[in-house]
């Protein structure tokens, strides 16, 4: 039985062998070295980055906490002091120092706004209040309130 060559052409049984003489197997293992030891060094860099970015923002959360925490503590102090100062009792303690005395009567004060002028300028004259009728229904609530509780009736009026 008569079998074929698996290569009739001595040339290209020359080229192929050629080639391969040019490039060595020691050749293509450094090659695969240094893709791995890129791929290695690119894997520590992005993990070194994101870790850094990680520890930064950590920081800046912790900075952030603090400062709410002092703004917190600041509106504490703020809002004992104007309880302090709102306290009904304290409000007519010092107005009393200060030579005010709690009004008799109602006044209206009537405003006259001028618009006229380059500079508005406004002018409060006060005018006494002129009697007004209340509403019925006003009325007909103070009558019960007054039956009902005589003695808070009694220091308003006073």
């Amino acid at each position: 039985m008569l079998q074929r060559a698996a290569n009739s052409f001595p040339t290209t049984t020359w080229w192929a062998g050629s080639r391969r003489r040019t490039i060595s197997e020691d050749f293509y293992f450094f090659i695969r070295f240094l893709a791995i030891l890129a791929i290695l060094c690119t894997a520590i860099a992005f993990y070194v980055q994101s870790a850094s970015e990680i520890k930064a923002t950590q920081m800046e959360i912790r900075n952030l906490q603090e400062e709410y925490n002092r703004i917190q503590r600041e509106n504490a102090e703020i809002i004992r002091q104007i309880g302090m100062y709102t306290d009904v009792d304290y409000i007519e303690k010092r107005a009393r120092e200060l030579g005010y005395q709690p009004p008799q009567s109602r006044m209206v004060v009537r405003m006259n706004v001028t618009t006229d002028a380059p500079e508005a300028t406004v002018r409060a004259v006060p005018t006494p209040a002129a009697p007004e009728r209340a509403p019925w229904w006003e009325v007909a609530l103070n009558r019960i309130t007054e039956r009902l509780h005589p003695t808070v009736y009694a220091q308003a009026r006073r």
